[in-house]
């Protein structure tokens, strides 16, 4: 159900992929369905409930770690979830959007200064 969510969202379906996230969830609690979950509510605009998902992820960020259970570290995915988080905050004009891109900028430092980075680095200017 998590994959059938994830096309449901690339495709634009936004609501049955929500419902196919919240059906992924309720079957098993991963931290990559509420990952997908939250991202899923943002694209729908709802920032309340997208906040709610992506700050369980934030709590439980040590399973972000071995996403897989296949010994192939998966903290990676960790940056991207202060961004969002981000998001959200700023959906619902919260002041702890600046400090989530900071975060998010704080990890990609060293990175290239495009994509989400370039986009995070924008709109923090913005709320500054």
């Amino acid at each position: 159900m998590l994959l059938r969510g994830e096309a449901a969202l690339a495709k634009g379906e936004t609501a049955q992929g929500i419902d196919l996230l919240r059906a992924a969830s309720e079957r098993a609690d991963t931290w990559l369905a509420r990952m997908a979950l939250g991202r899923a509510f943002l694209q729908a605009g709802a920032f309340v409930e997208a906040s709610s998902e992506l700050d369980a992820c934030i709590r439980r960020r040590g399973e972000a770690t071995a996403l897989f259970l296949d010994d192939v570290p998966s903290y990676h995915v960790v940056p991207q979830l202060h961004y969002f988080l981000a998001l959200s905050q700023e959906g619902l004009k919260s002041a702890g959007a600046a400090d989530s891109y900071r975060d998010f900028l704080r990890i990609k430092e060293k990175g290239e200064k495009t994509g989400l980075v370039a986009e995070a680095e924008r709109r923090l200017s913005a709320l500054e």
